[in-house]
């Protein structure tokens, strides 16, 4: 198929995938964009048709047009909407504002106006790339301003992420379980790099269910639940499960190593989720990721995609790592650094292994 953008044309059959926001972007009505996203993902019907980019089966979505009902093939997972021939051009159009009257823009030369005109619309796809609406859900707006990123678009899964769930039920269960006697619990199971054979090694892992405190394990539940149902959905849950694990012990080893204090233990579920992200980031790059700023007394949604969010996140880890070798702060940048490297490792051998797969097919 020929790229265009977020805008797949097939030459043999003028059939065509469009994204999401690419959709937005178009002159097309707003409103029958997001009723058929929401359709999309209220009904349970799978389609005989696959995605052109993950090869799982879409979703049909009916609506009508004119009297006529027009069927549309849609995969939640990519956020892709497929167009047999001609049915693009059916969709409802936007309505065309009124002429502006005579400007200097009326004397411009043929090739200014031309270059102008490229001007706009470079300007026009920056913005609507980057800087639109605030995320769907009521929870995902709250979230937002109160500092986290989040997904942009409601996500639909193949099933349910049971590792993700039942891990952060369980990290939960041992915080309250500590509670009373939170100081003992962290340092009898958190790691400490100068002990590093205490209970056998298994503060290594014990470590993992260990939090400072509220925040702390709050923080970390987020990401874990926003992100990683995500991956454990594309990798499945034997993977995910050894890819979370190898993400902290591989954190947990390179804070050891190289943590100026070294009779202090270390506790979370930091290094593990960082890995999740680094898997995240090389998985899913052009997923958006909403961030709220306030500018200039404007209330600014920036939409990201999450390779460049993830990898403002690893910038920001290095120069903490910077800070942590000298002596000064208490998060463990060092153990971020070692999981999410692990997960960007992951996430390209899995990606190759299966662009191996397919062309061996």
């Amino acid at each position: 198929m020929e790229d265009l953008g977020e805008i797949h044309v097939c030459p043999s059959c003028d059939g065509r995938v469009i994204g999401y926001y690419a959709l937005k972007r178009a002159n097309i009505e707003e409103t029958y964009v997001r009723k058929i996203w929401q359709d999309a993902n209220k009904t349970s019907r799978i389609s005989n048709k696959a995605c052109s980019v993950c090869a799982t089966p879409m979703t049909p979505v009916d609506s009508e047009i004119e009297n006529r009902i027009l069927r549309l093939d849609i995969c939640r997972k990519c956020q892709v909407v497929w167009f047999d021939s001609g049915e693009y051009d059916r969709l409802p159009k936007r309505a065309i504002p009124p002429s502006k009257p005579a400007s200097l823009y009326d004397d411009l030369s043929a090739k200014s106006k031309e270059a102008f005109a490229e001007f706009q619309i470079s300007e026009m796809k920056l913005k609507s790339d980057y800087v639109g609406e605030a995320p769907e859900s009521l929870w995902g707006k709250i979230l937002a301003i109160l500092g986290f990123p989040v997904e942009s678009v409601a996500k639909v899964l193949a099933g349910q992420p049971w590792i993700t769930w039942g891990t952060s039920l369980f990290i939960f269960i041992v915080y309250l379980l500590v509670l009373k006697n939170h100081d003992i619990a962290m340092n009898n199971f958190g790691f400490i790099p100068s002990q590093w054979s205490r209970y056998d090694g298994l503060t290594i892992f014990t470590s993992f269910f260990m939090h400072a405190d509220l925040f702390h394990l709050l923080s970390n539940l987020y990401f874990f639940i926003i992100f990683g149902d995500d991956v454990e959905d594309q990798l499945g849950r034997a993977k995910f499960v050894f890819l979370l694990v190898g993400s902290h012990v591989a954190g947990v080893i390179l804070h050891g190593l190289f943590s100026p204090h070294s009779d202090i233990p270390v506790v979370g579920a930091s290094a593990g989720i960082s890995g999740i992200i680094g898997y995240y980031a090389i998985a899913f790059p052009k997923r958006k990721i909403s961030y709220f700023f306030i500018i200039v007394f404007r209330f600014v949604w920036l939409r990201i995609p999450a390779i460049y969010a993830f990898g403002f996140f690893f910038l920001f880890q290095m120069l903490g790592a910077f800070i942590q070798l000298s002596g000064a702060g208490e998060v463990s940048y060092l153990g971020h650094i070692g999981g999410f490297v692990i997960g960007l490792i992951a996430a390209v051998v899995v990606r190759n292994a299966r662009r191996s797969e397919q062309i061996a097919q």
